[in-house]
């Protein structure tokens, strides 16, 4: 009995000693793991932080960096040679940051550092990405071991007489400052994020007058004629770039699609147009014209290479399609997406669902005068997301351009672009818009969204809303098109920023 009651007490004690281990080993092991979170947190709190000042001060933007032409080729050799002075004076910071902080027995050091990767030079402006990495190391108070953490973005700078189609909100007249802040408080105009993680500056605004009213190169693309100033297109020349009698007298109104041996170019409007309409029907391209003299109807298939200009006297058809540029030197009195119909002509429609721009076509519309918007104008094929359009899988590209000056004799006009009264409720514009006489919203039209980017001399939204979501195309660097403003001067503008990796 009592060999039999010692051995029970050893066994009992052996066992309560094991379990005492076993739970002391247990509870050193949580300590282990948590202080491993704890460091872990520690060393991502420091690289979101790092992260987050880079993040904030892209945000914080508000007016564009404006350079001299002399700044600007100093930056693009700089770049050229693998130097971060474009984006430091974009960014009003110095490269590496340093970042210290604690919070209870919790410490990480972080550091943000900057390094130049692609860059494009195109003509008159160039394209450059930085590769940011935050990198930061927790550690916990009486722990020798650390935790690192690192966050990988790419920063997104263009330089020069920027593309406008790039900026995706702006005000460039002498109120544009104070008007768009008045605007944007007052919940009139709101830009919206460029994606889930994408970050980019905030409504810009400037007394500057960046939007051009020379629209020469696009004018001398359409003709594929040789312009150095509107003042010196001579009537002569016109009227042979549009293949009308050598007289010495002013061109007709009507609308001209440019052919010539070398090709075709783009279509010339001369008047004001009542109204004009763009629809999309199995791959062809519509356009159609209506004045006081007449209905014209273009049509293009990109991907049968044809096309079919039909005139009040007669039809042409063409082996061949134009180049997608339409200049109008007057008014559009009525600018729209419609429907074809069974006789080829085009109606009015005021579906949003109903495409306006074939999926491919980059097409640019420049207007001397002012442009009134009455109906939807759609990209075919564009993805919608929580009742959002995103034109980042589309392929096409519309431009609508309001220069303010007269093509021909270089006269002022409005260069407004105006949604129409009796516009749609909620109208969508699928485009990028620069009206340098300001943009407008006329009483008893509803709220305009523009999915795409707005620059104007000024905004006039009256009792409506605008909003703009941003074509990320272009925030990536995507080519704009080819008519697609540039910038007056020489600008340094922060594209967007865009985390990429987390490493742990």
């Amino acid at each position: 009995m009592t060999m039999t009651a010692v051995f029970l007490y050893f066994s009992l004690t052996a066992i309560g000693l094991g379990l005492v281990t076993l739970a002391a080993m247990y509870q050193r092991a949580g300590s282990l793991r948590a202080t491993a979170f704890r460091m872990s947190f520690s060393a991502e709190n420091g690289a979101k932080q790092a992260y987050a000042v880079l993040a904030a001060t892209v945000s914080g933007r508000n007016s564009p960096t404006e350079i001299s032409p002399e700044r600007f080729s100093e930056l693009r050799e700089a770049t050229a040679a693998g130097k971060n002075d474009a984006a430091e004076e974009a960014l009003g910071l110095d490269f590496p940051l340093e970042i210290s902080e604690a919070a209870g027995k919790q410490a990480w050091t972080a550091s943000l550092g900057l390094a130049s990767g692609r860059w494009e030079d195109r003509d008159g402006f160039f394209l450059a990405e930085f590769r940011s990495e935050a990198k930061s190391e927790g550690r916990v108070a009486g722990a020798a071991r650390r935790k690192t953490a690192r966050l990988e973005a790419n920063l997104g700078i263009l330089a020069g007489r920027i593309p406008l189609a790039a900026v995706p909100l702006l005000v460039a007249g002498p109120d544009g400052p104070e008007s768009l802040g008045g605007l944007v408080a007052r919940g009139k105009v709101e830009l919206r994020p460029a994606g889930s993680r994408r970050r980019i500056p905030g409504p810009m605004a400037t007394a500057s007058p960046l939007i051009p009213a020379d629209a020469t190169s696009a004018l001398a693309e359409t003709l594929k004629v040789k312009i150095f100033s509107p003042g010196k297109l001579t009537k002569a020349q016109l009227r042979q770039a549009l293949g009308l009698e050598m007289v010495n007298e002013p061109v007709p109104d009507g609308v001209y699609l440019v052919a010539n041996d070398a090709g075709l170019g783009g279509v010339f409007v001369q008047g004001d147009v009542e109204e004009l309409l763009l629809a999309a029907k199995t791959g062809w391209q519509y356009a159609q014209f209506k004045l006081e003299e007449g209905t014209w109807h273009l049509k293009f298939n990109p991907s049968l290479g044809k096309a079919v200009f039909i005139e009040p006297g007669g039809e042409r058809a063409f082996d061949r399609t134009p180049l997608p540029i339409i200049m109008v030197n007057g008014k559009i009195l009525s600018l729209g997406g419609g429907t074809v119909e069974a006789d080829g002509t085009v109606a009015l429609s005021t579906d949003p669902s109903v495409p306006s721009l074939v999926d491919g076509v980059s097409l640019s519309l420049v207007c001397a005068d002012e442009v009134t918007i009455t109906s939807h104008l759609i990209q075919e094929g564009v993805r919608w997301m929580d009742g959002l359009p995103y034109l980042k899988d589309s392929r096409s590209q519309l431009v609508l351009y309001a220069s303010g000056r007269d093509f021909i004799d270089g006269t002022e006009r409005s260069g407004k672009i105006k949604v129409g009264s009796k516009a749609p409720r909620d109208l969508q514009i699928q485009a990028a818009v620069a009206a340098r006489g300001g943009f407008a919203v006329e009483k008893g039209a509803g709220d305009v969204v523009i999915a795409g980017s707005l620059q104007a001399g000024a905004l006039e939204p009256g009792a409506s809303k605008i909003r703009i979501t941003p074509d990320e195309r272009l925030l990536s660097g995507g080519a704009a098109a080819a008519a697609s403003p540039r910038s007056t001067i020489p600008l340094l503008w922060i594209a967007s920023l865009e985390p990429l990796q987390w490493f742990e």
